[in-house]
C-alpha cells in the first residue's frame, strides 16, 4: 500500500526509493489453523444447509499463502457448472466468483493488489451480482480490514444471479480442484451483504457463529465443526 510519512527532520540520508516500511498490525493473526499441502488436502461438506443465496453474499478468511504460481481456492461451493468461489489467483489477487449454468458464465470481482507470501492476511469479498458495481456497499474486497481497489468482470451470459450446486469445500473446489497451498483459519460465509464496519469488528475478536446473515463459520482451530446452527460440519 502507499502511505505518506511526515517527519520532523530531513531523513533523505536514511531513506531511498524502494525501501519498505513496516507498520504495527491493526489486527491479530490466528494462533491455530489448518495447514494444507496444495495437492490432496481439503475439507468438504455435501448438501450444505442454509446455502440458498443467489445474489448478494460475503466470504472471509484468514490466509497464509506459501507461494504464487497457481490458483488456490480458499472456499467454494461449485460443481464445475454452478456455484461460487473465493480464490487467490496465480499472482496473488483475491477474487470472488459467481456461476450460472456454465463455467464460462460468471460474474466476479478481483483485487488489483496481491496479498503477501508467508504472512497472515485477513481477506473479505462481497459480491453483488445484480448491481455489478464496485463500492463499499455493493461489491468490495478488503485486505486486513481495509477496502482495496477492485475490478469487475462478466463473461458468457453475464449472469446477474448464481445457481447453488456442489459440495461446500474449504481449500479447494469441485472435488479437490485448484487446491490451496498454505494455511487457512476462521472462514465465514454470509448469505447477504455485510458492512465493512462489521467485518472489521470480527477480524480480531473471532467469530461466534450467530452473526447476522452468517450461514457457516469455521475456526479450523483443532476443529472442523461449523460454529453456526446450520451445522455444516466438514
Amino acid at each position: 500500500r502507499s502511505y505518506t510519512l511526515t517527519t520532523s527532520s530531513d531523513n533523505t540520508a536514511n531513506v531511498s526509493p524502494g525501501m519498505r516500511l513496516r507498520t504495527t498490525r491493526t489486527v491479530s493473526a490466528p494462533t491455530q489453523s489448518a495447514s494444507l499441502n496444495g495437492s490432496t488436502q481439503y475439507f468438504s461438506k455435501s448438501s450444505p444447509a442454509g446455502m440458498t443465496f443467489t445474489d448478494d453474499f460475503v466470504v472471509s478468511a484468514w490466509v497464509k499463502l506459501n507461494s504464487y504460481g497457481a490458483v488456490g481456492t480458499i472456499a467454494a461451493r461449485f460443481n464445475g457448472t454452478n456455484g461460487w468461489a473465493l480464490v487467490v489467483t496465480a499472482t496473488g489477487q483475491i477474487e470472488l466468483e459467481g456461476y450460472n449454468a456454465g463455467g464460462g458464465n460468471y460474474s466476479l470481482i478481483a483485487s488489483y493488489q496481491s496479498i503477501p507470501l508467508n504472512r497472515w492476511v485477513h481477506v473479505t469479498a462481497q459480491l453483488d451480482m445484480s448491481s455489478f458495481t464496485a463500492t463499499t456497499t455493493t461489491s468490495y474486497v478488503m485486505i486486513d480490514g481495509l477496502d482495496v481497489p477492485i475490478q469487475l468482470a462478466r463473461a458468457g451470459t453475464n449472469p446477474t444471479a448464481l445457481v447453488q450446486a456442489g459440495n461446500l469445500e474449504i481449500g479447494s473446489r469441485n472435488g479437490g480442484v485448484q487446491p490451496f497451498l498454505g494455511k487457512i483459519a476462521q472462514v465465514a460465509i454470509y448469505s447477504a451483504k455485510v458492512t465493512q464496519a462489521n467485518i472489521r469488528a470480527t477480524i480480531s475478536q473471532g467469530l461466534v457463529g450467530n452473526e447476522t446473515s452468517l450461514i457457516s463459520a469455521y475456526s479450523l482451530s483443532n476443529s472442523v465443526n461449523d460454529l453456526n446452527a446450520n451445522a455444516n460440519n466438514l
